[in-house]
């Protein structure tokens, strides 16, 4: 015979994770399989006092869960219709449902060493030990973040799509064509047949090229490459399969896409160097690879050993 002894707390701990996990249940069976704090951020649709309390929101989490419709409306200049028409954009019926939502997840983020709003910015004073630990931790919070917004299904049917078309077709421009290469190179290692070029004018002709036996991976992380969704236009008129991998944004690219997956990335879209972006593709890349490989799981071993260089091999 065991007794068990529980305080008040712990009751409420169990009880308040139970009615927590209902609401997000709730939440993902209507379709949003997405974090609430990133459609917040990402601002999909959003008008201009909607950014503005999304803003507010982020930067005073741990504020906002205590606030009332009201009390937020005033914080933000703004009014309890707007409060609440945020909550609907971003798939939540209501603003008390919305403070459970958003308290659930800042115990994740806790949890996982996520911060909700942290600066990203390198500034010039930043020292090396500065940037070294900015430049990994923001790499390390775009992977957790993408692992977020990757909706299991979807990649499912990505991938059936890549089975079941005779050619894989991948386009990107200036850093987007170096993950294009990636995948070329990963899939073409396993045995499929893949087809990537670096100039505007090369894709053009490969888009022209394409036909219904085509599946095509569209890689643009703003969405709104002119010359990809060019390339979109022509695939679409082709009758291509079309996968577009971008940020979690409206952008005009996915609205060609047949299947699209999304990447966050905490960097400006007018920066140098897309470094956050790039990482991100690049595990969305590796986890299309891989379960592709499974598919095939035999025929992928067979053609790895068929493609394999041996450094014996190599006369210079």
């Amino acid at each position: 015979m065991f007794t068990f002894f529980y305080d008040e707390e712990s009751i409420f701990s169990f009880f308040r994770d139970i009615c927590y996990n209902a609401l997000i249940y709730q939440y993902w069976k209507r379709g949003n399989n997405m974090s609430l704090i990133i459609k917040l951020r990402e601002a999909k649709n959003f008008t201009p006092n909607e950014i503005g309390a999304a803003k507010y929101i982020i930067s005073h989490s741990d504020e906002v869960i205590r606030l009332s419709c009201t009390e937020l409306a005033k914080k933000t200049y703004t009014s309890p219709a707007t409060i609440i028409r945020l909550c609907k954009k971003i798939g939540i019926g209501g603003y008390q449902e919305f403070k459970v939502i958003l308290a659930t997840e800042i115990n994740f983020f806790i949890k996982n060493s996520m911060e909700i709003n942290k600066n990203n910015e390198i500034d010039k004073k930043d020292s090396i030990s500065d940037i070294i630990d900015k430049i990994s931790s923001l790499s390390i919070d775009s992977l957790k973040e993408t692992k977020i917004l990757t909706d299991k299904n979807v990649v499912k049917s990505v991938i059936d799509m890549i089975n079941n078309a005779e050619i894989l077709d991948l386009y990107g421009s200036g850093a987007s064509h170096f993950v294009a290469l990636d995948a070329n190179y990963k899939f073409m290692r396993i045995g499929k047949v893949t087809a990537t070029y670096a100039l505007y004018d090369q894709q053009y002709v490969q888009a022209k090229n394409s036909n219904e036996n085509h599946a095509a991976i569209i890689f643009s992380y703003s969405g709104e490459t002119a010359e990809m969704i060019e390339i979109a236009k022509i695939l679409t008129e082709n009758k291509a399969k079309i996968i577009t991998i971008t940020k979690n944004s409206d952008n005009t690219l996915e609205k060609f896409a047949d299947k699209s997956l999304y990447v966050t990335a905490k960097e400006n879209l007018y920066r140098s160097a897309a470094i956050y972006s790039r990482i991100s593709m690049l595990n969305v890349i590796d986890i299309l690879y891989t379960a592709y490989f499974n598919l095939i799981y035999e025929k992928a071993l067979e053609a790895l050993g068929k493609t394999r260089i041996s450094k014996t091999e190599v006369k210079l």
